[in-house]
């Protein structure tokens, strides 16, 4: 049996939850994936995925499976880097505009290993507010959560982001907790600005049939590029806020926060995404990037064990008011 491409139909066919997912995204047939599976789960001796009508799911020895299996597969493929980028002399410049919380939370700690794979690539980061803007010229690759979808720029969307709303336990035992999205109207909503400059201060809400939008308020708005002051009175008791479900984990995990209303899914995911101009990556430095990137972005889902589909963009984002909220004054 080849091992390694059947650890790749397991792979795919976990991130996809499908077995003509998995084909997709490889390029090959499904009965070809269901063959590399069957054969590896009789290699292993223990089941992998559940299936039914509505998919396949891991079982709890194929998600131990997939994530002693994932960091062994990103070393192979480090490696192949490593080979690609001595054979072809990658070096130079490359300059990446990246939004706050992407270079924060992502690409920040991934940048030792970037740096073994390319020692003679030199990244220039750099914050920016618009694609179009004075802070984008120049930039050969742009790193995103957003809707905004350029078209002028060769723009792929890698994974998504769920939103989970999140307090500290003392925050909570002062104020309460909220069982009720309507119930948040009562509390502090720390609030973000997002890059076009509107404060989002509607948060929408599913459970079942049920949906809700919640127009929230509280003392505190902060733009992106101050996200560590937002954290900083999250995480001092100031108030409930919103985030992205992979930022923040650690905390939620050692109980540094928690997350509540969580039988509650809020509708909005933003992509994240990777975008460069047209040709860019014909220049191996670009494409080293580019794929990186890309792959790093992928991780999300990889780590969240399932994949979450970004929503389209929300109406708020219309128009020139400057705050989310007025779309239910219309």
């Amino acid at each position: 049996m080849d091992r390694l491409r059947s650890l790749q139909y397991f792979i795919e066919t976990a991130r996809a939850g499908s077995l003509s997912g998995a084909a997709r995204a490889l390029v090959v047939s499904v009965p070809a994936v269901t063959k590399g599976l069957n054969l590896l789960e009789r290699d292993l001796g223990v089941k992998l995925f559940e299936r039914s009508p509505r998919g396949l799911t891991l079982t709890g020895a194929g998600a131990g499976y997939l994530d002693a299996c994932l960091p062994a597969l990103r070393q192979l493929a480090d490696a192949d880097a490593q080979l690609r980028s001595a054979r072809h002399e990658v070096a130079g410049k490359v300059v990446v505009g990246v939004h706050n919380i992407v270079a924060r939370e992502l690409l920040a700690p991934a940048l030792p290993r970037f740096h073994a794979l390319y020692p003679r690539i030199e990244l220039d980061l750099r914050d920016f507010d618009t694609f179009s803007g004075e802070r984008a010229k120049g930039v050969d690759v742009y790193l995103t959560m957003g809707w905004g979808e350029p078209p002028d720029l060769v723009h792929k969307r890698v994974a998504a982001s769920a939103f989970w709303v999140v307090a500290t336990p003392d925050y909570l035992a002062r104020h309460g907790t909220p069982r009720h999205p309507t119930d948040l109207q009562q509390h502090q909503c720390l609030l973000l600005r997002n890059t076009s400059g509107k404060v989002m201060d509607l948060w929408p809400f599913r459970k079942a049939q049920d949906q809700v939008q919640v127009a929230v308020s509280g003392w505190l708005t902060v733009s992106n590029p101050h996200r560590e002051t937002y954290i900083d009175a999250l995480l001092g008791g100031l108030g409930l806020a919103r985030t992205a479900d992979w930022n923040l984990t650690e905390q939620v995990g050692r109980g540094e926060l928690v997350r509540v209303l969580a039988d509650w899914e809020s509708t909005e995911a933003p992509p994240l995404c990777v975008s460069h101009p047209p040709g860019a990556t014909r220049l191996p430095r670009v494409r080293a990037v580019v794929d990186f990137a890309t792959s790093l972005l992928a991780q999300v889902d990889e780590h969240r064990g399932l994949e979450v589909s970004a929503s389209p963009a929300p109406v708020w984002l219309r128009g020139t008011h400057q705050r989310a909220s007025a779309w239910l004054r219309r």
